[in-house]
């Protein structure tokens, strides 16, 4: 999926290998600077 597509989103789950690792608003995600979401979202910028 588009990284762009899910930014106004209001909930984001985010999975790796089919388990949930992550889940939270956008801006608590991106707060935190090692997690999954946040560094999917830097490498696409």
């Amino acid at each position: 999926h588009r990284i762009s597509s899910i930014m106004d989103a209001g909930l984001v789950l985010v999975f790796s290998e089919g388990i949930l690792v992550e889940c939270d608003t956008v801006p608590n995600l991106l707060a935190h600077k090692n997690g999954l979401f946040s560094t999917l979202v830097m490498t696409n910028k």
